[in-house]
């Protein structure tokens, strides 16, 4: 290669580097886990963006990280409804598939404990059960 033909390889391996560079930091701002890989894997071919894989990483990471968090606090307190997109929120971001399953049982074992404690009230010798549905 000599001279305009050098320029012109030098010029599109530039915008392509680019191009990944804007694709991971769209992706580890607000896309899912397969965006974020894919965009990771592009970018790794690059070895000056490794700064930008570096903090890219943490970013994704951090926003993972939140939505399990996220995840844990509604399935504590939050209804079943909350739960359920705080799960689909968590999954999107590549959460480990264990983590999401406990974390919806122990919504739902949550959720039977307070019914059986209202059945058990309703139900409670003293009490006038009469027009209420347990």
């Amino acid at each position: 290669l000599e001279g305009a033909a050098v320029t012109a390889k030098v010029a599109s391996l530039e915008a392509s580097a680019a191009a990944a560079a804007d694709a991971l930091r769209c992706a580890a701002a607000s896309g899912g886990a397969d965006a974020y890989r894919r965009a990771l894997d592009v970018a790794r071919r690059y070895a000056h963006l490794a700064g930008l894989v570096a903090e890219s990483e943490a970013a994704f990471s951090a926003r993972r990280s939140a939505a399990i968090e996220s995840l844990e606090s509604a399935a504590v307190a939050a209804p079943l409804t909350e739960v359920t997109r705080a799960l689909d929120a968590a999954a999107v971001l590549g959460a480990p598939p264990a983590q999401l399953s406990a974390a919806l049982a122990s919504a739902r074992a949550r959720d039977a404990a307070v019914a059986a404690e209202l059945r058990a009230a309703v139900t409670a010798p003293g009490v006038d059960a009469a027009g209420v549905d347990a």
